[in-house]
């Protein structure tokens, strides 16, 4: 006997009611293909990377640096001295610094997010605090806007609903600062009446002025006073509740029920956002400054200790606790333009004219082509790597420690493992000028770099070409590139004033997805990879609209390399066999590695 019972629990997994047999679906991968063709295509369509711009600066924007806490906040520097520090949700400056007297030429956070350090052409070095930039400053502007516009708003309301109901009753519409009559006297009774009134005040003020002298002489001899909580009496002098406002809005029989001017929500909120004095002076003064021998090109906060490193004539460890540098290191001569610290090591290295910062020390380039690495356990350098041509800044991989990326003048870019020197792990092309600027995504599986062509380019870090170009006309050289800390945009400062936002994922939608369209979005991307190898595929997302001048700079690099090339290829076809060897990208730029 079989007893069909009601199951009412629900099973682990959801149950597919669709066979998986590829037997039964001999389409399914026409379909797919078609799918993924459509998605590529859509995202052309939708591929509107350009958000928005901060202006403000009145020169060059030339440093950049994000808050390690807030995703809201970023600060900028321009060449006349001046610092800006940024709401990035509402686009509008928080505060503005009037910092140095020359080019700010680095900026950096401390990990905490407490307080950020700049430095400039001016010798100086100046530490600022950070944390009154977070949360409350980061909205307070656009939260007491937001606040007075309803007052505003609720003010007009209530005064047309006044009006409206003054007209109806046949009444005129008082002055704001005028009481309210009932009905209209002679001339010569108001007369008496402000005689009477007169004296009456006069009566009540001298009453007043006896009453406070009477409370002043119980407050200084500590007399009997009401316990707090207690009953008081009301005092005369204080006017009554809806005094302050003008008649219009003073509640009547006309408008009972009537919602009051100043929500005591919106109340309480401006309090919370209203910044103290002490907060505002702390936000616009520097905390302390450091005067240096010489200019400085760079700064670099550590990640887990108060020091910070900066690049000059020498490479410099100070302490935010100490007036005079911990280190100085140098090696051989000249100009050390960048330095930056490891991330994920507790300690910095570097690099010839950069300084990268990693448990073996900070990481400096040099203005004579190279890039240096120093363990600051030791205090001694590691490795020196000599380039072709001039590296102008370095970025370390925040999620891999042993490998960075250095921006060059030879339009490339070279990603290093500090172990292995002697052959670069990636060459990055695409440029056709010299790149002035890179920086890693949080993620560490791709980065964003500026160069002097006037364009902002995204690459992986395990491909040679980019993934995105983006540019705009009026935009200049990019001289400042920086991720948000969501990885989700990227911010160009560049020579024409202004600081660009762009998205990282050009056909990304801004808005708050569903968990149904996550899930769809995350199959069309499964489907663009599967069929990635497809030439229409392959042809639709790698074509780039770019201007004119680019394309037919990249038109003659590839003349270039192509005559070098055939360059080669004819001296080994006339040469004995092994008198010409042929260097592959990677290891050709590369002149020498020190020890």
């Amino acid at each position: 006997m079989k007893v069909k019972v009601i199951s009412r629990v629900q099973p682990d997994a959801n149950t597919i009611h669709r066979n998986l047999n590829p037997e039964f679906h001999p389409f399914q991968r026409a379909r797919e293909y078609r799918r993924a063709l459509n998605a590529v295509k859509l995202d052309k369509i939708f591929a509107k990377p350009f958000i928005g711009q901060l202006f403000g600066h009145t020169d060059g924007v030339f440093s950049l640096a994000r808050h390690p806490k807030y995703l809201n906040i970023s600060a900028s520097g321009s060449c006349d001295g001046e610092i800006r520090i940024w709401n990035m949700q509402f686009r509008n400056p928080i505060v503005t610094l009037k910092a140095h007297s020359n080019f700010v030429r680095g900026l950096a956070f401390s990990s905490d997010g407490s307080r950020m350090v700049s430095c400039s052409d001016d010798k100086t070095v100046k530490i600022w605090r950070s944390d009154v930039w977070g949360g409350r400053a980061g909205v307070e502007n656009e939260v007491l806007k937001h606040i007075r516009q309803r007052q505003s708003e609720q003010l007009q309301t209530q005064q047309a609903r006044l009006s409206a109901a003054i007209a109806t009753q046949g009444r005129s519409v008082p002055a704001p600062s005028l009481p309210q009559t009932e009905k209209a006297k002679d001339p010569e009774e108001d007369d008496e009446e402000e005689e009477g009134e007169e004296a009456e005040a006069e009566a009540e003020a001298e009453e007043d002025i006896g009453d406070r002298e009477d409370q002043a002489d119980k407050d200084k001899d500590g007399g009997d006073g009401e316990e707090d909580g207690g009953e008081e009496d009301d005092d005369p002098s204080m006017p009554s509740a809806g005094a302050d406002l003008p008649s219009s809005a003073a509640p009547g029989d006309d408008d009972e029920g009537a919602a009051p001017l100043v929500d005591e929500q919106d109340a309480a909120t401006a309090a919370v956002y209203e910044t103290p004095m002490e907060e505002e002076e702390a936000a616009t003064e520097p905390v302390s400054t450091y005067v240096g021998q010489h200019a400085f090109h760079c700064v670099d906060h550590a990640w887990a200790d108060s020091t910070f490193a900066t690049s000059g004539e020498t490479l410099e460890i100070w302490d935010v606790n100490r007036s005079t540098p911990l280190h100085s290191f140098s090696w051989g001569t000249g100009t050390i333009s960048h330095c930056k610290y490891n991330r994920v090591e507790v300690r910095p290295s570097g690099v010839g004219d950069l300084f990268g910062p990693g448990g073996w020390g900070p990481a400096f380039v040099w203005c004579d082509r190279s890039i240096a690495i120093y363990d600051l356990r030791a205090a001694s350098p590691l490795r020196k790597v000599v380039l072709a041509l001039r590296t102008n800044c370095i970025c370390w991989n925040p999620m891999e420690a042993f490998n960075f990326t250095c921006a060059n003048e030879d339009t490339n870019l070279y990603t290093f493992d500090m172990r292995k020197l002697n052959v670069a792990r990636q060459v990055h092309r695409d440029h056709t000028d010299a790149v002035m600027s890179v920086d890693y995504s949080p993620t560490g599986r791709e980065f964003a770099t500026g160069s002097y062509d006037r364009t902002v380019r995204i690459f992986l870090e395990s491909e040679g070409a980019s993934r995105e170009v983006y540019y705009t006309k009026r935009m200049q050289r990019v001289f400042a590139i920086n991720y948000t800390g969501d990885a989700k945009y990227v911010l160009s400062g560049s020579d024409d004033t202004n600081v660009r936002i762009w998205k990282a994922f050009a056909s990304d939608p801004t808005f708050q997805l569903l968990a149904r369209e996550k899930q769809h979005f995350n199959y069309l991307n499964a489907l663009k990879e599967k069929f990635s190898h497809m030439p229409d595929i392959r042809r639709i997302s790698k074509h780039r609209h770019v201007p004119s001048g680019i394309r037919g700079k990249t038109r003659l690099l590839h003349v270039m390399m192509e005559a070098q090339t055939r360059k080669i290829k004819n001296q080994m076809k006339y040469s004995k066999p092994g008198a010409v060897t042929v260097e592959p990208a990677r290891v050709a730029s590369i002149i020498a590695v020190e020890k």
